[in-house]
């Protein structure tokens, strides 16, 4: 019998398979900078005489330190004892602006800090709390403004004028009667802690589509890499503690506390931030993997900090691959991810 001709319809075509085109937006990791005051007179008893709390304003200059690469990064209480060491008083009048660098008169400043510390308040809610006193025969006047510097010669990174409990303006009158004791409270605020859409794009593959957030642990992993990917420290030396490494992982993150390591063999071969613009406050991060490195179906690209050993390499920043854009990389190829998400910083809302 001779085969009949068959004709060839739209369903006999060969289907391959198509990284699905979502336009979700790039992920845009943040993290929120604000402080508040406590400020007190206290007598030679002990006893507050006056005070007030207010909020503050965050000077360009402490965006810009975070963003350099040098001792300046928040992760411990030495570390913000170091970038906010001392604090100044005035008697300047003039309204805070975001370019300040120093008070309008200052009077005197003190490295005398009484007690400090740090503390994981919330999912991804960080707060440094530092209190610094002017001695009774020090800063005597009437006081109207105060800040907080990196040095006892450094320029400001937060600059306000003393304030009432409506915002208004006060003098605060210090004699030889007084101490005057100042309680700073730094906040840090990470966003998104909850899976966010997302997507990016890989040479040869297409549009990746999924959802982002920082993951935080009870070492801080989210804060860790932020912080280190602000100043451009990362590397992927896992010899070195508390570094920033980009990795993948076979296990995808399910939320904010969820932990997901980095094996070694799924670390980053090159992990490189990009360079930091003052007054822009963000970096972006590339990886490359290379044909020995992460194999295996990929369900997390993850930013971990870093330490010797496998247990040490906890996620704190994750992009979860939806399902059906999950793909599986092999010792034949080496994989560039380029831009993966720009971290950014700037003055809580």
């Amino acid at each position: 019998m001779q085969p009949r001709n068959r004709i060839f319809t739209p369903r006999d075509e060969l289907i391959v398979p198509k990284i699905r085109e979502r336009h979700a937006p790039r992920a845009r990791p943040r993290a929120g900078i604000g402080g508040r005051l406590r400020w007190g007179l206290v007598d030679r008893l002990g006893r507050e005489r006056a005070g007030g709390e207010q909020h503050n304003l965050i000077l360009d200059t402490f965006l810009n330190l975070l963003g350099t690469r040098n001792s300046h990064t928040l992760v411990t209480f030495s570390s913000a004892t170091v970038l906010m060491s001392h604090c100044a008083v005035g008697t300047g009048s003039t309204e805070p602006a975001v370019t300040d660098t120093a008070l309008d008169a200052e009077v005197q400043r003190t490295n005398r800090t009484t007690s400090a510390t740090v503390e994981n308040v919330g999912t991804g809610e960080y707060e440094w709390t530092i209190t610094w006193e002017f001695d009774f025969n020090e800063a005597n006047g009437n006081l109207t403004e105060w800040g907080i510097a990196s040095g006892a010669s450094a320029d400001l990174l937060v600059r306000e004028l003393f304030r009432d409990e409506l915002g208004e303006p006060v003098t605060v009158t210090k004699t030889s009667d007084y101490k005057l004791r100042l309680t700073y409270t730094l906040t840090v605020t990470l966003s998104p802690m909850e899976l966010t859409p997302g997507s990016f794009v890989i040479d040869g593959i297409g549009t990746i589509n999924g959802n982002y957030l920082f993951s935080g642990s009870t070492r801080s992993a989210d804060l860790h890499v932020w912080s280190l990917i602000a100043r451009g420290s990362v590397t992927t030396n896992i010899s070195t503690s508390f570094i920033a490494i980009g990795g993948l992982a076979t296990t995808a993150l399910t939320g904010p506390t969820s932990n997901v390591t980095i094996a070694q063999n799924m670390e980053a071969s090159t992990f490189t931030a990009s360079a930091f613009v003052e007054g822009v406050w963000e970096r972006s991060v590339d990886a490359a993997f290379s044909t020995a490195k992460g194999n295996g179906t990929i369900a997390t690209i993850g930013v971990a900090m870093g330490g010797p050993t496998q247990t040490d390499r906890v996620i704190g920043f994750g992009f979860v691959v939806d399902l059906a854009d999950r793909f599986t990389k092999d010792d034949e190829h080496i994989l560039t991810i380029n831009d993966i998400a720009r971290f950014t910083w700037g003055r809580s809302t």
